[in-house]
């Protein structure tokens, strides 16, 4: 079998990540996104990897692991597949760089083909807000249209397709018929769809879905629930009255000082620091080199490699790496009134759909003593936010943020 990895994308609402790299390349317990779907490829049995990536993306280092194909403008996903057409092989697996359980999609997809003859096969999974997702028209297993986006009440099914597909290279010669756009993937699948057998695989699961920074802790969830098993390093150091529960990764030459408590599932990676009646739980990864001083809580967030916290609390947030935060700092991760928390992307407010978020801070940041966070905001890199400042709303990278005496915003030099 042969899958193609559609990463051309700019990850431009990604921010502010995007700033250093592809979302793909997002670390997480110690490795790339990425590399988890690469793995996951493989115990489905496929080895013959094709990914489509933009001209300037460093991306393009994976040539090891695949073959590197460039899409010169993000034109769509049809456009994507005519790139590489000539080496697609009769049946082929399209995905996003995000499946970490691929293997879960892929059995059930190529039995559902071969007990059918049904040559292109679709994921579906129910939803109960169809208006956001293309809806599937059908008869039994057999899908014969989507629907984009439906009207409440009009959709044709609760069925929502999900973002894989097992596709015959013949789906290229329908794409040949149909007019050029952004969408004309979605008009050939449509046009096939009329004249082949077109068969549905109905799972209850979903994979991650990383289109915003926050999507990281749902990602976070995910791996740590499927992959995170009972690991204490021989080097680690842990004291005596510190307290371990749960499904717990601790590294490397890892420290953990005197009556810290770490609730699991979490992931501790190697040469880090926990000091002295800190906590760590809810789904939390430390990333190699992160130092949390005495009496920090850490709840449901990811810390990148090499941040360092003195104390405070942070829940709910995602920080990059290299961060350098004061004493007392605090992230708001809830509104009084516990309705969603909005986020601004791009100059535009946008629903997180959570009702539990902190902050988002980017790389190389730095952050003085007292300092506190709404939730939802977004910290760009390299910043510097001043000694007792709330931080109220996003901050762009590279820039110095004080709120002491009065609002002062400047460049950083």
């Amino acid at each position: 079998m042969q899958a193609v990895i559609l990463a051309a994308g700019a990850s431009s609402r990604f921010v502010p990540y995007t700033e250093r790299g592809h979302k793909a390349l997002f670390e997480i317990m110690g490795k790339p996104f990425i590399d988890y779907t690469f793995e996951s490829l493989g115990r489905a049995g496929i080895t013959d990897i094709i990914l489509i990536v933009s001209p300037d993306s460093p991306l393009k280092k994976l040539e090891n692991k695949a073959k590197i194909i460039i899409q010169k403008k993000p034109e769509g996903m049809g456009n994507a597949l005519e790139q590489c057409k000539d080496l697609l092989e009769e049946q082929f697996v399209l995905i996003s760089p995000y499946y970490f359980n691929a293997e879960d999609f892929i059995k059930p997809m190529l039995e559902k083909s071969k007990e059918t003859n049904a040559q292109l096969v679709l994921a579906a999974q129910k939803t109960s807000t169809p208006w956001k997702y293309g809806m599937l028209k059908l008869e039994g297993d057999q899908a014969t249209g989507i629907i984009e986006k439906p009207e409440k009440g009009k959709e044709p099914s609760d069925l929502k397709t999900q973002s894989i597909y097992l596709l015959p290279r013949e789906i290229m010669e329908y794409h040949s018929l149909v007019k050029k756009h952004q969408y004309s993937f979605e008009d050939a699948l449509q046009l096939y769809m009329t004249k082949n057998n077109v068969q549905v695989v109905k799972r209850g699961i979903s994979t991650a879905s990383i289109k915003y920074s926050w999507d990281i802790l749902d990602a976070l969830d995910k791996l740590l629930n499927r992959y995170l098993g009972n690991y204490i390093a021989k080097s680690a150091k842990i004291a005596s009255s510190a307290k371990i529960e749960g499904k717990v990764f601790i590294g490397e030459n890892t420290r953990i000082f005197e009556n810290a408590v770490i609730k699991g599932p979490c992931y501790i990676g190697h040469n880090c620091v926990i000091g002295n009646n800190a906590l760590v739980r809810n789904h939390s990864c430390l990333e190699e080199g992160v130092k949390i001083g005495a009496n920090t809580e850490v709840k449901h967030s990811h810390l990148g490699k090499g941040t360092s916290i003195h104390s405070g609390f942070v829940g709910d947030s995602v920080i990059g790496s290299n961060c350098k935060i004061g004493a007392g700092f605090v992230t708001g991760n809830r509104r009084i009134d516990r309705a969603n928390i909005p986020v601004v992307v791009k100059e535009k407010k946008i629903d997180s759909g959570e009702s539990f978020l902190g902050t988002i801070i980017g790389n190389k940041t730095k952050i003085g003593i007292h300092c506190s966070t709404m939730p939802g905001v977004i910290i760009g890199n390299d910043c510097i936010i001043g000694p007792d400042t709330q931080v109220a709303k996003n901050v762009p990278s590279k820039t110095k943020y004080y709120t002491k005496f009065k609002e002062i915003i400047e460049k950083v030099n």
